[in-house]
């Protein structure tokens, strides 16, 4: 199978599938503990060969359930991964279903003269992908488990119909009449009120049906797996020979034009009129079309993966350029003028005057690099911009407009801060505006720590290492030449540096000196939190350190968790890390894991307190504990 197949096939999975393994029955923002772990320090000896020892896991007594990691809905649909389907009712209101984290709504809002896109709240939406209108106040939706197989939408609200799982497709002939598709062949009518199965004429439990279309009451067609095509005649679904089927297999969407005419789309684009079906020949390529909608009997749209838009107007197919290489999953005009389409990476496209465009409406950059917190309870967030959380938002700030690929950000206040980055950007804000300073060096810095107002220090590449006194920024001595990734000053008179390579530094006396190795040479240090002068944590790749009784100690990961992307602890005997798609809870001694709601690379954390904090890198995440 080529590259092109398998992208092809995932296509239709995302596409399709509705079954629970794959689209969680409620919001996937809860996280409730799994495992708890108590562990002992073992304590580091000044050599390159460390002991680990490996906890055992046992169950908790009692999960908290109220305790929770969430994708922040404040950042746009940023942390919406993959967007599946989309219906617009009007060029001012639509929906949009997303593979994990629920539904987008645009619409109007109090006080706004234009529609935006916002996710909806989950407590008032049952989750729900491929919604078809009726009339403007009336609707039908595939749900995503057996519990709302059916979602049913009428005057403002929605509402979960029992049914059996899983539906991959569903057409409604009018406000009381309706046809289901979905797994080992199964077909539902809509009649009389309620969703009945029917005798369906393929094997049961061996073959899927895909899509569906109905031309009248009276007559529809079903493809499926195998091959398999279906025709409705009135009064049954019956098997159709066709000399040449074999591409109905992969058929992902069918749309009527007239009684008479059906254009379809998957292994290539398929026309149906006055009773014969046909492969049409327009383009020289045929796998990875994820969805059709037709204007009319002689203008429509296709999107493919890798962001492909077909355009049919004068009787031919023919690719149009696009603005995104992201894959497109589905599509729907509003007219000729006027349409939508979205897919993975929560790409949104919009037709309008004759051009596609990407809706750009996600305040963050695509990765944060670090994230801080002020005693008022703001959080302050830097990557290719530097972003403030303010009144439930996270809102761009005013920024110069190169940040250099900022790295790090610390905040003394919320009337002052400061941030760097590449090449050797340094950004103090005050009254309200980030303000480019003049640094010594050309050479990226990693991280930031102001111990005051006055006074601070900064740490890069080469084992650059930089000091802020008397109102300016100068070069100070270092005894490494490795990358320096993250600082953290006890006071005025002592800090600690780390980086590559395990490397170590203690200031005292006014000198940065390099200290004997604690972990191996591949063990790179990124991250170092002092609390006093006798406790702190660092974390690296794969290691964690606290600093206890003024002696480095290394904590032990629970069995099957090896690495460290980010940590925050806000006591010493209290905090968090994340590695891999977990988030782990460290308090005294004992780990509470928990799962995270997105399967992302998050490099940095900051914790308030035990009820809440922050993570960000490919997206952001909040916590509460109330």
């Amino acid at each position: 199978m080529t590259i092109t197949q398998k992208l092809f096939w995932l296509a239709i999975l995302l596409i399709m599938v509705g079954c629970t393994e794959l689209r969680p029955t409620v919001s996937p923002l809860v996280i409730i503990p799994t495992a708890t772990v108590t562990v002992s320090p073992t304590v580091l000896p000044t050599v390159t060969s460390i002991p680990v020892v490996t906890p055992s896991l046992t169950l908790p007594s009692t999960p908290t359930p109220e305790s929770r990691w969430q994708c922040d809905l404040s950042g746009g649909v940023a942390c919406f991964d993959t967007l599946i389907s989309i219906t617009m009712l009007s060029t001012d209101e639509g929906w949009a279903s997303t593979l994990k984290h629920g539904v987008l709504h645009y619409a109007i809002r109090l006080g706004d003269s234009s529609p935006t896109w916002q996710l909806v709240d989950p407590a008032e939406v049952v989750p729900f992908r491929s919604l078809v209108m009726v009339s403007p106040d009336e609707g039908w939706a595939i749900g995503r488990s057996s519990e709302a197989a059916f979602v049913h939408y009428k005057d403002g609200q929605w509402q979960g119909i029992l049914g059996r799982c899983c539906v991959n497709d569903l057409v409604m002939v009018s406000p009381d009449e309706g046809w289901a598709v979905g797994f080992s062949g199964w077909i539902s009518h809509y009649i009389n009120g309620q969703w009945q199965e029917v005798v369906s004429p393929m094997s049961r439990g061996k073959d899927d049906l895909y899509t569906i279309v109905m031309l009248n009451p009276d007559e529809g067609w079903a493809t499926g797996s195998q091959n398999t095509l279906l025709h409705y005649d009135g009064q049954q679904w019956q098997s159709v020979e066709q000399e040449d089927r074999s591409y109905f297999s992969s058929l992902v969407k069918m749309e009527k034009v007239s009684e008479t005419e059906i254009w379809a789309v998957g292994d290539g684009i398929h026309h149906y009129k006055d009773g014969v079906w046909q492969r049409n020949t327009d383009l020289d390529y045929t796998l990875g079309f994820t969805d059709l909608s037709m204007v009319n009997a002689g203008e429509g749209w296709a999107t493919r993966l890798s962001g492909a838009l077909i355009h049919y107007q004068n009787g031919h197919w023919q690719e149009v350029d696009s603005p995104t290489e992201n894959n497109l999953y589905s599509l729907d005009m509003i007219n000729a003028e006027e349409g939508w389409a979205v897919g993975e990476n929560s790409t949104i496209l919009h037709y309008y005057d004759d051009v596609w465009t990407v809706v750009d409406q996600i305040p963050p950059p695509s990765v944060l690099n670090d994230v801080v917190g002020t005693e008022d309870g703001a959080a302050w967030a830097i990557g290719d911009n530097i972003l403030r959380y303010v009144d439930g938002v996270w809102q761009p700030t005013d920024t110069p407009p190169d940040v250099g690929g900022g790295a790090a950000i610390d905040m003394l206040s919320s009337e002052e801060g400061w941030a760097v980055g590449g090449n050797g950007k340094i950004l103090h804000y005050q009254q309200d505006s980030w303000q480019l300073i003049l640094g010594p060096t050309s050479k990226h810095l990693r991280d930031i720590d102001m111990i005051n107002e006055k006074e601070g220090w900064a740490v890069g590449v080469d084992g650059l290492i930089l000091h802020y006194t008397d109102n300016e920024w100068h070069q100070v001595a270092s005894s490494t030449n490795v990358v320096l990734r993250g600082i953290s000053m006890v006071n005025e008179k002592e800090g600690w540096a780390v980086g590559q390579k395990g490397i170590m530094l203690h200031y005292q006396n006014g000198t940065w000196e390099l200290i004997p190795p604690v972990v191996e040479k591949s063990k790179n240090l990124k991250e170092v939190h002092m609390f006093d002068e006798t406790e702190g944590w660092v974390r690296g790749e794969g290691v964690l350190l606290r600093y206890h009784n003024s002696v480095w100690e290394q904590i032990p990961l629970p069995s099957g968790y090896t690495s460290v992307s980010a940590m925050s602890m806000f006591t010493p005997d209290d905090g968090w890390i994340i590695s891999g798609s977990s988030a782990l809870h460290y308090k005294q001694g004992i780990w509470d894991i928990t799962d995270l709601p997105l399967a992302l690379n998050f490099s940095r954390m900051v914790m308030f307190n035990e009820n809440e904090g922050w993570a960000v890198g490919e997206g952001i995440l909040h916590y509460t504990n109330q």
